[in-house]
């Protein structure tokens, strides 16, 4: 893909490509709510594919004996095609010349890699890991491809005051539901023995389920009339430049650092539980859910700290938690502790994702919002394929930390997000004005304990310890973690 296609949508889009559109009428207060209720519970469905996308691929290809160049490419080639699509998204939209027509369009698309994986046992053993790969990366290519029009769509349908609350609630829900839907799959793959295949292959015939029902819900949502996009958009490469002296540049290149050194680990946590550690496809997904439940809790705190007090400010208090997760799994390989540490790390993930997403929503003006989230997430896939791919092809070569080769991986992800957060992270700017001392770190500190006061019932042998943490909250003083 050349500089000069990438930097000149405005010379293609000029060509005549967007079309004058009829003025649209005005959305009324009933249509936003009846949009909004819809929006609320796709989440599901949307979550429930990507669950299996993120929680079942793996598995299935070590279930097929995947190896580890296969398992780097399982994980590095869904992110490039990932980074292609979204790129590609802005001039969909202006092709389609709506951002409904083309989320309609692309979710009924991508429901096909998941009709096509169902299939995956009538082909030979030797070929199945190597048709897996490219079915997976379309499948995530596809969902991830209408996340710039639908953070447009819904940045205008929810509100800013009310946009955290609602993107957290809805994210609650979702996490529900993919964490019954993933415990009931484990248990069944438990007690399939030789039948595992055909386990995967329903849970795929599930997720082409997830992708039609989403398709239903768009269709009953309606789309406000969008600002429209100047003909002469800056292309990629003009956002990269700007990087440097960009306030949303710079929290790009931390996300992009940060996603790096996440994507190290890539498919191998996985096999260090499953290969390694020999734990069950029960204590897997047991793990996985517990870590899920306290995503659901820390969503009830995190959109609505975001609302009072910024997305930034507040991502500042979750960033700590994702950086030091890979370090932290290298302290011990007893079931317990990685259950602890995912807990932790998931609910620092939860506020991480939700507040970087809102904080991009939030520093991109309504005529470039939808490029600037499409290039943003192309970036972010970008760096995750590249982390993908090299950590794949090193890993055989790795020397062993505590007799793991996976523990290296640790060091090195761990390492890499504390640098993005000591270093880079400060760099980046609140764009929400102070309101008298509502933004200092122990006004946020005091707000995000009293939270987690109300929905953690802890009994009184664990008081003390909450306490400890709670003491702990309040006198942070890194510099990451001043508003």
């Amino acid at each position: 893909m050349s500089s000069s296609v990438i930097d000149t949508e405005s010379q293609q889009a000029g060509a005549g490509q967007e079309r004058e559109e009829p003025p649209e009428r005005r959305l009324t207060e009933l249509d936003l709510q009846r949009s909004r209720r819809y929006a609320f519970w796709e989440g599901p469905a949307g979550n429930l594919a990507l669950g299996v996308q993120q929680n079942f691929i793996i598995p299935f290809a070590l279930f097929l004996k995947a190896t580890s160049v296969q398992l780097g490419l399982l994980s590095a080639l869904p992110q490039l095609f990932s980074a292609v699509a979204q790129l590609q998204a802005p001039r969909v939209v202006s092709r389609l010349g709506s951002r409904k027509r083309m989320v309609m369009l692309v979710v009924l698309l991508s429901s096909v890699p998941w009709l096509l994986m169902t299939m995956t046992p009538l082909l030979p053993h030797g070929v199945r890991v190597w048709a897996l790969i490219p079915l997976a990366a379309l499948a995530l290519a596809l969902l991830v491809m209408t996340d710039p029009a639908w953070g447009s769509w819904i940045s205008d349908l929810v509100p800013l005051s009310r946009r955290g609350r609602f993107l957290g609630s809805r994210s609650s829900l979702a996490t529900v539901v993919t964490i019954g839907v993933s415990l009931g799959a484990a248990t069944m793959l438990d007690m399939l023995h030789g039948w595992v295949l055909w386990g995967f292959i329903g849970m795929f015939a599930l997720a082409f389920g997830a992708r039609l029902t989403s398709f239903f819900l768009f269709t009953r949502m309606s789309e406000p009339p969008a600002k429209v996009t100047p003909r002469n958009r800056p292309g990629l490469i003009s956002f990269v430049k700007s990087m440097p002296r960009s306030n949303l540049g710079s929290f790009t290149l931390y996300v992009l650092v940060l996603n790096f050194g996440a994507a190290m680990l890539g498919p191998f946590y996985t096999a260090y539980i499953l290969e390694e550690l020999g734990l069950s496809y029960l204590t897997y997904f047991g793990i996985s859910a517990a870590a899920s439940l306290a995503t659901i809790i820390s969503f009830r705190f995190w959109g609505p700290l975001a609302d009072r007090y910024g997305n930034l400010r507040v991502l500042r208090f979750s960033a700590p938690g994702v950086s030091l997760l890979p370090l932290l799994l290298m302290v011990s390989p007893s079931p317990v502790w990685i259950l602890f540490v995912q807990v932790v790390g998931s609910m620092s993930w939860a506020g991480f994702n939700l507040l970087s997403m809102n904080f991009v929503y939030e520093s991109s003006d309504d005529t470039n919002r939808t490029s600037n989230i499409g290039y943003y997430k192309a970036l972010v896939s970008l760096a995750v394929f590249c982390a993908s791919t090299i950590s794949g092809l090193i890993f055989t070569f790795l020397p062993q930390i505590f007799a793991y080769k996976a523990l290296t991986l640790f060091l090195i992800s761990g390492l890499l997000r504390v640098s993005a957060s000591v270093f880079l992270l400060p760099r980046v700017k609140e764009i929400r004005p102070r309101t008298g001392g509502l933004g200092s770190g122990q006004g946020i500190s005091r707000a995000l304990w009293s939270r987690l006061h109300l929905h953690v019932h802890a009994p009184p042998i664990a008081r003390h310890h909450m306490t400890l943490v709670k003491n702990f909250l309040l006198t942070l003083h890194l510099p990451g973690l001043r508003g």
